[in-house]
């Protein structure tokens, strides 16, 4: 029964990030023959992903000619309600909680912000979260082998995977969960995973890091202070969640207190985890999805204490199911000073709620993919533009892009830069003209009514610029169809290259 305010959520709240168009593109070139990588000249081929299994996983959609924005949507969505299912098991299982307060752990999982906008965003969010907790769960049902393929999932589905797994490991270990036999058995399934997947970085990318790695991570007071930010940001954002922390502490039953303590240091080591990272911009805490299962399932302590009194179970259940579904509707409790104080989206100067963010990121994306499609048509496959968003640009066209965030150009990951103070992924940010050597064809494009200023879209001070001499502006007037308003016209900003 908790399956069905999920799904009415999630389905409700469909989009897709634009990030997941990064992996959509290198498995349609994995399919195509390039092998793994992003733009198709590139060589050695760039590890721009963390989610090489996600990528396997769409291949065969994509060489069979489906969509894989839908596909990616009904397997997230299908990862999600196993997620629930499974966590409900382990509660009747470990806790003995009646059937009422098994729909209510459902439920309240099943609604979570950060469950239900995951659940369709095209990534492999919900599949890492359902193959983590399937590490615990298997354990607990000593079940070795589904442990350990759940073990080698999770390493493959993220490139941080093993990490997790060995912390998950530790904590069922603590939890006398299993024997430390298994978890060693299990142990050593991940450390041939792990093995795997660097022979395999190393072969195919040339390195043991993914670029994404060198983008993204590395210690730095920068970093740390806005992963903080991100880590209360996403407390205050999802309520029950931290009502459901608290009553697990509250309402720890006896001889149930090392599960529970072990639950909660899942959650610890992924609030510290996004510390170190520097946390995500993304909406409803990212990193912290895969732990939020093991939160809920340790305030199954809360319901089980409850379940004399049927009202209080019932009115427990419902308050955190309210606290769940309120911030979807934009009904967030943390006031905004308090939001503001711990804002760690640096990019803009006012923090914004996370329904916000995700709505303003679903605009964003079905923008971009409409604007691919008319690029597409007006382009040649391998030009080559600079751009700062390189998902729908990149699955909708063949353009060769170099990415100024440096996600799938590794020469802006690796430059030794500091990282800046602006939102997580893009402190590494560079300017178009960094790019000059490559010679792009284009230098980005924009789309404006025929009425506007010709250069809008380019810098304020592209004149001064080091390509402005080359800068050619082509136009094209777009039809009623590519679903713009009258009189839109898209702008090419080519250089070149032939003076």
């Amino acid at each position: 029964m908790g399956l069905v305010p999920y799904l009415a959520l999630a389905l409700g709240q469909r989009w897709i990030c634009d990030d997941a168009l990064i992996s959509f593109r290198y498995a349609r070139h994995l399919v195509e023959g390039l092998g793994l990588r992003f733009n198709a000249s590139e060589a050695p081929a760039v590890e721009g992903y963390s989610n090489l299994a996600w990528i396997l996983a769409l291949a065969p959609f994509e060489a069979l000619g489906l969509e894989l924005t839908g596909v990616s949507q009904v397997l997230s969505i299908a990862c999600g309600a196993a997620l629930i299912a499974l966590c409900a098991r382990l509660a009747q299982r470990r806790f003995a909680v009646s059937a009422a307060s098994t729909i209510g752990v459902s439920c309240v999982l099943g609604c979570l912000p950060s469950t239900t906008v995951w659940a369709t965003s095209g990534l492999e969010t919900m599949a890492f979260a359902l193959a983590l907790f399937g590490v615990f769960e298997r354990l607990d049902a000593r079940s070795t082998r589904a442990a350990a393929a759940c073990a080698i999932a999770a390493t493959w589905l993220r490139a941080d995977g093993a990490v997790w797994v060995a912390a998950v490991l530790g904590a069922a270990a603590f939890a006398r969960s299993t024997s430390w036999a298994t978890v060693a058995r299990v142990a050593l399934a991940l450390a041939i995973a792990v093995a795997a997947q660097l022979a395999l970085r190393r072969i195919v990318h040339g390195d043991w890091l993914p670029n994404t790695a060198h983008a993204k991570v590395g210690a730095s007071a920068l970093r740390t202070e806005r992963g903080f930010a991100y880590v209360v940001s996403f407390v205050l954002a999802e309520p029950a969640l931290l009502v459901a922390l608290l009553a697990s502490m509250l309402y720890g039953l006896r001889g149930t207190a090392r599960l529970i303590s072990s639950l909660l240091a899942i959650f610890g080591f992924a609030c510290a985890a996004s510390v170190y990272v520097g946390g995500d911009f993304m909406p409803y805490g990212r990193f912290l999805v895969p732990a939020t299962p093991f939160v809920v399932l340790s305030a199954a302590t809360a319901w089980k204490r409850l379940e004399p009194s049927r009202a209080l179970s019932v009115g427990f259940s419902t308050v955190l199911v309210a606290l769940s579904i309120a911030p979807l509707i934009g009904l967030e409790p943390a006031p905004r000073a308090l939001r503001q104080r711990f804002h760690f989206r640096w990019n803009r100067p006012d923090a914004i709620t996370e329904r916000e963010q995700w709505r303003a990121m679903r605009e964003r994306q079905e923008f971009w993919s409409k604007a691919a499609a008319v690029i597409a048509r007006h382009t040649r496959p391998g030009e080559s533009m600079v751009l700062d968003a390189v998902g729908a640009l990149g699955y909708r066209t063949e353009l060769e892009l170099f990415d100024m965030y440096g996600l799938v150009s590794p020469e802006v990951a690796r430059r030794g830069a500091p990282p800046v103070r602006a939102s997580a992924g893009h402190d590494l940010k560079v300017e178009p003209e960094f790019f000059l050597e490559r010679q792009p064809d284009y230098i980005g494009a924009a789309l404006a009514t025929s009425d506007t200023a010709l250069d809008y879209g380019l810098p304020a001070d592209w004149r001064t610029r080091p390509w402005a001499a080359r800068l050619r502006i082509e136009r094209a007037q777009l039809e009623p169809s590519d679903g713009f308003p009258a009189r839109t016209e898209l702008r090419l900003f080519r250089l070149d290259w032939t003076q």
